[in-house]
């Protein structure tokens, strides 16, 4: 039976696998990056199938329910934002941190 495996090239170092804490800290970075959208999202879900409390005009023309979906889509890009910056952060291998 032919094997699939190819060995690397040579001269090839194989990139090292992320310590524990390395994806201890990323798997919470993903646990809060869920639970800080899930939320906003679960009290849009609610606001939807009230037309008369998201219809609650706030300011002007600016109802209760466009103030929440702004208001979550703040929190989304915030979020985003925040988890890309800290996802490039723990990919960086030690020669790109400097230690």
């Amino acid at each position: 039976m032919p094997s699939s495996f190819t060995p690397p090239p040579p001269g090839h170092t194989p990139e090292p696998h992320p310590s524990p804490t390395v994806l201890v800290r990323e798997r919470e970075a993903q646990r809060a990056f869920l639970v800080a959208n899930a939320v906003p999202l679960a009290i849009g879900i609610l606001l939807s199938w009230s037309s008369s409390l998201s219809g609650a005009r706030l300011y002007g023309h600016l109802t209760l329910g466009i103030a929440w979906g702004l208001l979550q889509l703040g929190v989304f890009v915030a979020t985003a934002w925040r988890y890309d910056g800290h996802a490039a952060g723990t990919s960086r291998t030690p020669d790109e941190t400097g230690r």
